[in-house]
């Protein structure tokens, strides 16, 4: 299962992406909503966890963007 994380704190994603890899899950992370976009065409995930509170595109954006 490949799992795409987009938060704007860094701290937040490298305990999240260090669990997730341990069990066994393939895992991309950014900080960046733009890139998270980007991944979402090219990584194709099956999970994306996004932070609500972002610089430019808003998490909100982000779930837009992915139902669209």
């Amino acid at each position: 299962m490949k799992i795409l994380a987009i938060d704007d704190q860094k701290l937040v994603l490298l305990p999240l992406e260090k669990r997730l890899s341990q069990t066994g899950y393939e895992v991309k992370t950014t900080t960046s909503s733009i890139e998270g976009q980007q991944l979402i065409d090219s990584f194709q995930p099956d999970l994306v966890i996004v932070d609500i509170n972002m610089p430019i595109l808003s998490g909100l954006d982000i779930v837009k963007y992915i139902r669209i």
